[in-house]
């Protein structure tokens, strides 16, 4: 089985078009039988002929075995990777392989890092966008604290995992950083508790409602660069109605 990640720079259709090209690249290279290092250098030759001077791909690639007890990695500016061990409750955090990919012409040579997996261990690797995220308080949620995370969810499905690594991170630190609003609407009798924001609605245009960010749904759209959320509405009225 072939695990991939990749993080483009920049935001919008281009740099997600990047990275389908990234992918596409390394669909046909697994499919012709090359290794995770021999892939590396011609896929960053071409990202490099491709991608603008202040643009670059950090990806890490992954080979897991038939028997999922172990799997090579190979990181190119994607870190940090993280290994729980649960024989030990340790957690080991490695760094990049090589730097990102289409940012230098000539990539220094790598080798694929072998990780063995024993029962109950997790293998987790992270856009930077989770460890720069803030909690409620306004502190970084960083390596230790979703360290923190994954020792109390450790026997949880990864689904489920990351779900809980979404839920730290704080709804309001967010929220006035979009352009747009897909919200999932909910009313409520309670008094909210968080400082109320402003929600724009295409149905009430220069009429924004007011309510509490309440949770992240993490469904996005590029082309609009809008998150979706859920939102307990202060002033509801009849133009909306809560999704069932």
């Amino acid at each position: 089985t072939f695990l991939f990640l990749a993080d483009a720079t920049g935001h919008g259709i281009g740099p997600a078009l990047s990275v389908t090209q990234l992918r596409a690249m390394l669909r046909m290279a697994v499919r012709s039988g090359h290794g995770l290092a021999e892939m590396l250098k011609p896929v960053n030759d071409q990202l490099c002929a491709d991608l603008p001077g202040n643009r670059f791909i950090t990806a890490r690639f992954g080979q897991l075995d038939a028997d999922g007890r172990g799997l090579e990695s190979l990181s190119a500016g994607q870190a940090p990777l993280l290994h729980y061990h649960a024989a030990d409750d340790r957690l080991e955090v490695f760094k990049a392989d090589v730097p990102p990919l289409g940012l230098f012409p000539v990539l220094p040579a790598a080798k694929p890092r072998r990780i063995e997996l024993a029962a109950g261990d997790l293998w987790v690797v992270l856009s930077d966008g989770f460890f720069e995220a803030t909690d409620p308080a306004g502190e970084e949620l960083g390596v230790e604290r979703i360290g923190a995370v994954l020792r109390r969810c450790r026997t949880l499905p990864a689904v489920e995992i990351l779900a809980e690594l979404r839920a730290a991170e704080d709804p309001a630190a967010v929220n006035g950083k979009l352009s747009g609003l897909a919200a999932d609407l909910e009313s409520a009798d309670a008094q909210p508790t968080a400082p109320q924001r402003e929600v724009l609605a295409e149905s009430r245009a220069g009429q924004p409602y007011h309510g509490e960010v309440i949770r992240l749904v993490h469904k996005a759209d590029i082309q609009k660069v809008t998150l979706q959320v859920h939102v307990r509405l202060a002033d509801p009225d009849g133009l909306l109605r809560p999704e069932m």
